[in-house]
């Protein structure tokens, strides 16, 4: 919604229609990650209350970089069904939403710890606080890269707003989470790579 006001106040009313059907169609992409994370937190829930924080740890240290990494591959086939689908089924003139969606589908890679852990954990570990803390430097880094990259890059300039707000959220989670409960981090920003790779060569 924040991206919304930016591009209405920087670009044209078609662009914010355009780029509307990017932002809807990776909404549908983040269905399934949010009905893992409310799978997940009584999952977490019943792992703290047994005193099973090994196990814990282990789903965060080899499971979640593992998890990442192929929702980065189912991703990157959906940004090329994206690709070939959007004109078909809104016509040419959407065409241009193509691009911003493959990075929008990028921030959903990209925020995959919080979907399918962070989110969770901070629930069962009673730290709900860290999410607040998060989104607020998610959103101030959002506010700022719209200011920054709209007026140069127009809608997509906008869709790697998010990515980076998406990027700042999962640091700050992953800095507090350690520092609060000892969550490893592992390889998890390695297996972000091979998407986000993707989507700047596309880009």
């Amino acid at each position: 919604y924040l991206d919304a006001i930016f591009v209405a106040n920087f670009l044209s009313t078609q662009e914010l229609g355009v780029y509307s059907v990017a932002t809807q169609m990776n909404g549908i992409v983040l269905q399934l990650p949010t009905i893992a994370n409310t799978l997940l937190i009584p999952l977490f829930i019943t792992l703290h209350s047994e005193g099973l924080n090994e196990k814990i740890n282990a789903y965060f240290k080899h499971t979640l970089p593992i998890l990442t990494l192929g929702w980065g591959f189912i991703c990157i086939l959906g940004s090329v069904a994206g690709y070939i689908l959007i004109p078909l089924i809104f016509g040419d003139g959407f065409f241009g939403a193509t691009t911003p969606f493959w990075i929008l589908i990028t921030s959903s890679v990209v925020g995959i710890p919080i979907f399918f852990g962070y989110a969770a954990v901070t629930h069962s570990s009673m730290s709900t606080y860290i999410a607040a803390i998060a989104s607020v430097f998610a959103a101030s880094i959002n506010i700022l890269f719209n200011v920054l990259l709209i007026p140069i890059f127009g809608i997509e300039g906008c869709a790697w707003a998010t990515v980076l707000a998406y990027l700042v959220n999962v640091i700050v989670f992953a800095i507090l989470l350690r520092k609060k409960i000892s969550i490893p981090v592992s390889w998890l920003f390695v297996a972000i790579l091979p998407n986000l790779t993707g989507a700047i060569i596309f880009a």
